[in-house]
């Protein structure tokens, strides 16, 4: 059973390792211009996850 769940682990690591490597290999290949696209994009969407954990924090405190 421990050996399922450990080989699972280290399945799924491995795929978050190669998805990591893709991403990489993608970012690398754009221009500045397309990078900095990407970045404002992630910024974005930082910036609406933020917002979503300060309503749930108004929401339960009150």
């Amino acid at each position: 059973m421990f050996e399922s769940m450990n080989e699972r682990k280290r399945q799924r690591q491995e795929e978050r390792e190669q998805r990591i490597r893709e991403e990489k290999n993608r970012l690398l290949s754009l221009s500045e211009k397309e990078l900095l696209v990407e970045i404002l994009f992630e910024l974005k969407r930082i910036e609406n996850g933020i917002d979503d954990v300060e309503r749930s924090i108004r929401i339960h405190s009150n």
